[in-house]
């Protein structure tokens, strides 16, 4: 009874020691954001949703080679989500990328401190892609050729009105370079509209997101194209910074 008994307890103790190292490690990769007007360094996580603490959000810093932000870390910030388990998201911090070194740490509730220092090749860039736009009566048809080095895009439609107020139409993942948003009441005369497509070094398509070794992005806006009253199809440069975090919807 005894050697029952103590065989029992010493599977209980491997039980929850095994239950104890399951907890899931956060997913990070350092990379570049070939956007608009330049490039930024790219920071991308991967982390189980369980982490997160609610609104208040858990915050981390970003380090990088002296001659990188003066030699300052920068801050990030993340919250709850409903993008899936586990929480996918990136974030760009301006300056020039500078190869290196890059460390990464946060607090995380359920886990606890997580550091980790990640090598950047500030060369390693993903080409911009050529975006295109086309309305033909409610539908929008977003374009562009294949961008070297890209396993999956994600494309977005805002429509802008006279205020340059702009509202988010549409939004989609894929991995083709042409996609069709069927049927969107919302193309009226008197506001323009432009698309945003995203190239990414990796597959963000399927979940849960695996991240590559270097994940770059890269993002380009196509021209505005507006209705007149008459139905005449007009095309303009769209001005559309995109935004330093993001799931894409911006």
């Amino acid at each position: 009874m005894r050697t029952q008994l103590a065989a029992v307890l010493m599977i209980g103790m491997l039980i929850a020691g095994c239950n104890k190292q399951a907890a899931v490690k956060p997913d990070f990769s350092i990379g570049t954001y070939n956007y608009g007007d330049g490039v930024w360094v790219l920071l991308t996580l991967s982390i189980p949703t369980s982490y997160a603490t609610g609104p208040e959000g858990v915050e981390g810093t970003l380090s990088g080679p002296n001659t990188w932000n003066s030699g300052q870390p920068v801050t990030f910030k993340y919250y709850d989500s409903n993008t899936g388990d586990p929480y996918w998201t990136w974030w760009s911090f301006g300056g020039t990328p500078v190869s290196g070194d890059y460390t990464v740490s946060i607090q995380l509730p359920e886990y606890g401190l997580v550091t980790e220092t990640m090598r950047l090749d500030a060369s390693n860039l993903l080409p911009q892609p050529n975006p295109t736009i086309s309305i033909n009566g409610d539908d929008i048809t977003v374009s562009w050729d294949p961008v070297s080095g890209a396993k999956s895009y994600y494309v977005g439609v805002q429509r802008v009105d006279s205020n340059q107020n702009r509202i988010w139409v549409a939004g989609w993942p894929t991995t083709s370079t042409s996609i069709v948003f069927m049927n969107r009441s919302r193309v009226e005369p008197g506001y323009s509209y432009y698309a945003q497509v995203y190239a990414y070094s990796y597959d963000r398509t399927k979940y849960p997101v695996k991240l590559c070794g270097q994940c770059n992005i890269s993002y380009k806006a196509s021209e505005s194209i507006s209705l007149s009253s008459d139905g005449t199809i007009v095309l303009s440069p769209t001005k559309s910074s995109p935004a330093g975090v993001s799931n894409d919807a911006n």
